[in-house]
């Protein structure tokens, strides 16, 4: 649901939509665009349509009769998760706690993540992961303004959601709810494929960005190099 006035002038591609529409995009990438999606209507409808297309065709597929102890085994699954999850005590409000990064609330899109703690990376350069898995890393990342992100490269798909503030890459500028994606490659070459990324906040403010990476970085700058083993990523 689009719940900002902000109307982005750079998505992520129709293949990334179309991973998005089909559950088979990884869960750091899928927080992106959803983060786009709160500011972008188009993209909000393409993903309701792509989905309304694959309920239709799933619908036409034969039926197929599913095992019969399913119901036995989801139950127990049910009854293994209530069994470790932490008691409720009277009086305990489960309330709705702002996510905040670097004094910033964070998108309710990310409202469930911990993010780590605030790191400095280099000069006028700030982190935090939000989340992690062996596949994917969503990340925080302040730059100042006037700030160039030190060049990196990495395997496979990034996609960046701009939080607050702008930034330039090698192509153009990206401002609130405007996405970055840098593979040309998506798909199975994307994990074969290295590229650098080149970016500047623009002068005005400090750009505040969420970014989706698949695999580790890697930095050309040796300050970053010779931290980087303390760093999760």
């Amino acid at each position: 649901m689009v719940t900002v006035s902000i109307t982005p002038s750079k998505h992520p591609s129709s293949a990334v939509l179309l991973d998005y529409a089909s559950a088979t995009l990884g869960f750091a990438h899928r927080l992106v665009v959803e983060t786009h999606v709160l500011h972008c209507q188009g993209c909000a409808e393409t993903i309701s349509f792509l989905k309304g297309v694959g309920n239709e065709f799933t619908a036409n597929l034969p039926p197929v009769t599913p095992p019969a102890d399913l119901f036995e085994r989801s139950i127990a699954s049910f009854n293994a998760a209530e069994a470790v999850r932490p008691p409720f005590q009277m009086g305990e409000a489960p309330a709705e706690m702002p996510r905040i990064v670097d004094r910033m609330v964070l998108p309710s899109t990310l409202k469930d993540l911990q993010p780590s703690r605030l790191r400095w990376l280099t000069p006028g350069i700030r982190h935090s992961t939000l989340w992690r898995d062996d596949f994917s890393t969503l990340h925080f990342i302040r730059v100042n303004a006037g700030v160039k992100l030190p060049a990196h490269s990495h395997r496979g798909l990034e996609l960046t959601c701009v939080l607050r503030g702008a930034f330039r890459d090698n192509d153009g500028l990206y401002s609130v709810g405007d996405v970055a994606e840098e593979d040309e490659d998506y798909g199975e070459a994307a994990l074969r494929r290295e590229h650098d990324h080149l970016v500047r906040a623009e002068p005005q403010e400090s750009c505040m960005c969420i970014l989706a990476t698949t695999g580790r970085l890697h930095f050309s700058n040796w300050m970053i190099r010779l931290v980087q083993f303390t760093l999760p990523f």
